[in-house]
């Protein structure tokens, strides 16, 4: 599952989720602990797993060398959350809160476990070299190509351009290696 497919989920479970918050904040048959109760599962599990997911760990990939996700056995583990997901929230929906909340703090451990994977000593990219570009003085442009799956994910949320590829234009400052 990749980040925009949690994202979307995310968005659609949010939505199912706040009609039951609403059943029990409003309701006058339960008391002010159990609204307590409900309030900080929710905060605890949700906004604060979202927090981690968000601002610690934003990149899930930075290289093709170092591929430590699992592809085939999580296809197995996402049906059974989503059809243990769909379960609960038809018998007890608090249990909702917690599996959103544990998945999202999965994902973010994962992925700083994958960052801290890298080798620092060597230039990472993720698709690679497209061409060379050289402007009116001469000097050499090396063009990237990368995912924005994986690069700069806060920025390509916030303007809206999450399946777009990008280029990145390197400048290097020996042009005697080209």
């Amino acid at each position: 599952m990749d980040i925009l497919g949690i994202l979307i989920l995310f968005g659609i479970f949010a939505f199912i989720w706040f009609l039951p918050t609403l059943n029990v904040l409003f309701s006058r048959k339960t008391n002010r602990s159990e609204k307590l109760l409900w309030l900080l599962v929710v905060f605890f599990t949700s906004w604060l797993g979202w927090i981690f997911y968000l601002f610690l760990a934003p990149i899930e990939k930075l290289s093709n060398k170092n591929k430590t996700s699992p592809k085939t056995p999580l296809k197995v583990y996402e049906m059974i959350f989503i059809f243990s997901f769909a379960v609960f929230m038809i018998y007890k929906s608090i249990i909702c809160y917690l599996m959103m909340g544990t998945l999202l703090l999965f994902y973010g451990i994962y992925s700083i476990s994958s960052l801290s994977q890298i080798n620092k000593s060597e230039i990472e990219y993720d698709e690679g070299i497209i061409s060379f570009e050289e402007d009116e003085e001469g000097y050499k442009m090396l063009v990237l190509k990368g995912n924005s799956k994986y690069f700069a994910l806060i920025i390509l949320i916030i303007i809206g351009f999450i399946l777009s590829a990008f280029s990145i234009i390197a400048l290097w400052s020996n042009t005697n290696k080209f």
